[in-house]
């Protein structure tokens, strides 16, 4: 068995036989979000990018989520009543005869005690990049995990945290596209909510027309 933490990229593109693409109709259309932010979301988030600002380089991962990660969800937020978000919750699959598993940061799904469909998934980090971790690989790894789950499999949705950079991906079939990195210390924490406020719009547009 091998959990997502042992991963790299290079092993995860080899061994599911993924590989990487630069444009994505799905990426493009989810990170071109625009929905309405209040003058109540702008105070806030201002004070949430003023306090990345000037500390965001010395909070260690806890100090992340509960410092920052937490206050901006709660401004989206995921938790309704056919889904929301879980922290801390393993996802297990086998493929290709390896089972792979491990604890996911943060995913949305249906389910009430334990997700169950998964739709989302955010993997948190420090600052500075830790030796032997490889944030995009954790994060593939769980959704290629997750998609297991999921008749018919579809395209899956995700994001991973490295400090002030938050970058978006979508896993569609054999490729993965990945976002630009969006900077939380400046005015595109803005845009970053549009896009997890986006990424809700999209979830009730599955489960409306879910068979």
């Amino acid at each position: 068995m091998k959990s997502f933490e042992r991963w790299t990229i290079d092993e995860v593109e080899e061994y599911f036989s993924l590989h990487q693409t630069f444009q994505h109709p799905t990426l493009e259309a989810w990170l071109s979000a625009s929905g309405e932010i209040t003058e109540a979301d702008r105070q806030v988030l201002e004070g949430l990018r003023k306090n990345a600002y000037q500390n965001i380089e010395f909070w260690n991962e806890e100090d992340l989520k509960m410092k920052f990660i937490a206050f901006l969800l709660a401004l989206v937020p995921f938790d309704e009543q056919r889904y929301k978000g879980f922290l801390e919750r393993t996802i297990k699959a086998t493929i290709k005869g390896e089972v792979i598993s491990g604890v996911v940061d943060y995913v949305v799904a249906t389910g009430k005690a334990e997700p169950q469909v998964p739709f989302f998934f955010l993997q948190e980090y420090k600052p500075q990049r830790r030796p032997g971790r490889d944030a995009l690989a954790q994060v593939l790894s769980a959704m290629i995990a997750a998609r297991e789950r999921n008749t018919p499999q579809r395209t899956m949705y995700g994001s991973y945290v490295i400090g002030r950079q938050w970058f978006f991906l979508v896993l569609d079939e054999n490729t993965y596209t990945i976002s630009r990195a969006f900077d939380i210390t400046q005015d595109e924490i803005v845009r970053v909510v549009q896009i997890l406020r986006r990424m809700k719009q999209i979830i009730e547009e599955w489960l409306n027309t879910a068979p």
